[in-house]
């Protein structure tokens, strides 16, 4: 396949190493990086009011945004069971999940007044608006768009210490081994109880896709790959 390309895209730094790593190195000189990119919405106080609300949040309420694919990649269950144990130990946190998948049964499950199962939302906007925390507990990731989105609405992170995610966040998030239970037990009951660390990470976050994963950049980039590939020559494949 890639023989057949003049450029290939990849998302984030780690996954063009893996790839070059695979090539021949005439092959791999195809291999371009691009990262994601996203809108970054302007803060306001009045929509994340009104998408509390709307949830039945008060504001002394802290809401954990767990949004992607309810699958064993995504580890969704770790999400949980971190969330309750945290308001095991008196704080009010609730989980939202956002999301389809195999998991979903095993989820409802699990309900209770620390976890809402929300399913397939067309436009995540809300949940996003009304959270104070988002969890990426992934086995594995690229540049992912729930991320950028998460970081970009200025949410303080907690994420899976993975090369695609580590990349991403570099410095603006808290970094955690995945599938460790109590260690991000322990990093929510932590940061659902400083609203000013959270703060000053939502602050990183959104200031690390400013200068990196802005929509703008994503697009002139991928432009100009595109005008890469056609001044080739090289039919297509």
């Amino acid at each position: 396949m890639f023989a057949r390309v003049s450029v290939t895209i990849c998302t984030s730094q780690s996954e063009h190493s893996e790839l070059a790593g695979l090539l021949p190195a005439d092959l791999a000189e195809s291999l371009e990086t691009i990262p994601n990119g996203v809108e970054i919405p302007a803060a306001a106080a009045r929509a994340r009011e009104q998408a509390r609300t709307a949830l039945g949040f008060s504001e002394s309420d802290v809401v954990v945004l767990h949004l992607g694919g309810l699958d064993s990649r995504k580890d969704p269950l770790l999400s949980a069971d971190a969330v309750t144990g945290a308001r095991s130990g008196g704080l009010t946190v609730t989980l939202l999940l956002a999301g389809e998948g195999p998991l979903a049964e095993d989820l409802e499950q699990r309900r209770n007044p620390a976890i809402r199962v929300l399913g397939h939302l067309d436009d995540p906007s809300e949940v996003l608006e009304a959270a104070d925390i988002y969890v990426q507990p992934s086995w594995r990731e690229g540049t992912s768009y729930a991320l950028l989105e998460a970081m970009a609405h200025a949410l303080p992170v907690i994420a899976s210490d993975i090369p695609g995610t580590a990349e991403t966040l570099d410095g603006s998030g808290v970094l955690l081994a995945p599938g460790d239970t109590a260690a991000w037990t322990r990093e929510l009951e932590n940061l659902a109880a400083d609203p000013q660390a959270r703060e000053r990470l939502g602050a990183a976050a959104r200031e690390r896709v400013r200068e990196h994963f802005s929509l703008e950049a994503f697009l002139a980039r991928t432009e100009a790959a595109y005008e890469r590939a056609l001044s080739t020559g090289r039919e297509p494949g």
